[in-house]
Protein backbone atom coordinates (compact mmCIF):
# COMPACT_ATOMS: atom_id res chain seq x y z
CA UNK A 1 0.00 0.00 0.00
CA UNK A 2 2.90 2.51 0.28
CA UNK A 3 2.78 2.95 -3.49
CA UNK A 4 -0.86 4.06 -3.34
CA UNK A 5 -0.01 6.63 -0.65
CA UNK A 6 2.83 7.91 -2.78
CA UNK A 7 0.55 8.27 -5.80
CA UNK A 8 -2.10 10.03 -3.72
CA UNK A 9 0.52 12.38 -2.28
CA UNK A 10 1.78 13.23 -5.76
CA UNK A 11 -1.77 13.84 -6.98
CA UNK A 12 -2.39 16.15 -4.04
CA UNK A 13 0.87 17.98 -4.74
CA UNK A 14 -0.11 18.38 -8.39
CA UNK A 15 -3.56 19.66 -7.44
CA UNK A 16 -1.99 22.19 -5.07
CA UNK A 17 0.46 23.30 -7.75
CA UNK A 18 -2.37 23.74 -10.25
CA UNK A 19 -4.29 25.90 -7.79
CA UNK A 20 -1.24 28.10 -7.22
CA UNK A 21 -0.60 28.52 -10.93
CA UNK A 22 -4.27 29.31 -11.54
CA UNK A 23 -4.01 31.99 -8.86
CA UNK A 24 -0.94 33.41 -10.56
CA UNK A 25 -2.76 33.50 -13.90
CA UNK A 26 -5.71 35.29 -12.30
CA UNK A 27 -3.39 37.84 -10.69
CA UNK A 28 -1.61 38.40 -14.00
CA UNK A 29 -4.92 39.04 -15.77
CA UNK A 30 -5.75 41.62 -13.08
CA UNK A 31 -2.37 43.31 -13.59
CA UNK A 32 -2.93 43.21 -17.34
CA UNK A 33 -6.18 45.16 -16.92
CA UNK A 34 -4.49 47.62 -14.57
CA UNK A 35 -1.70 48.24 -17.08
CA UNK A 36 -4.25 48.77 -19.84
CA UNK A 37 -6.20 51.21 -17.65
CA UNK A 38 -2.95 53.09 -16.98
CA UNK A 39 -2.50 53.35 -20.75
CA UNK A 40 0.59 51.15 -20.81
CA UNK A 41 -0.24 48.92 -23.78
CA UNK A 42 3.19 47.30 -24.09
CA UNK A 43 3.21 46.33 -20.43
CA UNK A 44 -0.38 45.12 -20.69
CA UNK A 45 0.57 42.93 -23.65
CA UNK A 46 3.59 41.43 -21.88
CA UNK A 47 1.60 40.66 -18.76
CA UNK A 48 -1.18 39.18 -20.89
CA UNK A 49 1.29 36.85 -22.58
CA UNK A 50 2.58 35.75 -19.17
CA UNK A 51 -1.00 35.08 -18.04
CA UNK A 52 -1.65 32.97 -21.12
CA UNK A 53 1.57 31.05 -20.51
CA UNK A 54 0.45 30.30 -16.95
CA UNK A 55 -2.90 29.08 -18.26
CA UNK A 56 -1.12 26.84 -20.78
CA UNK A 57 0.98 25.34 -17.98
CA UNK A 58 -2.21 24.56 -16.05
CA UNK A 59 -3.80 23.02 -19.13
CA UNK A 60 -0.71 20.92 -19.82
CA UNK A 61 -0.54 19.69 -16.23
CA UNK A 62 -4.23 18.82 -16.29
CA UNK A 63 -3.60 16.75 -19.41
CA UNK A 64 -0.69 15.05 -17.67
CA UNK A 65 1.84 16.25 -20.21
CA UNK A 66 4.26 19.13 -19.88
CA UNK A 67 5.51 20.60 -23.14
CA UNK A 68 9.19 19.92 -23.67
CA UNK A 69 11.46 22.92 -23.97
CA UNK A 70 12.61 21.75 -27.41
CA UNK A 71 9.08 22.26 -28.78
CA UNK A 72 9.24 25.96 -27.97
CA UNK A 73 12.58 26.80 -29.55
Amino acid sequence: MPVNRSVKAKKNDLKEMLEHIQGIALSLHYLERQAAAAELPELSLLIGVAALAAEEIVHSLEQGVLPSSSNHM
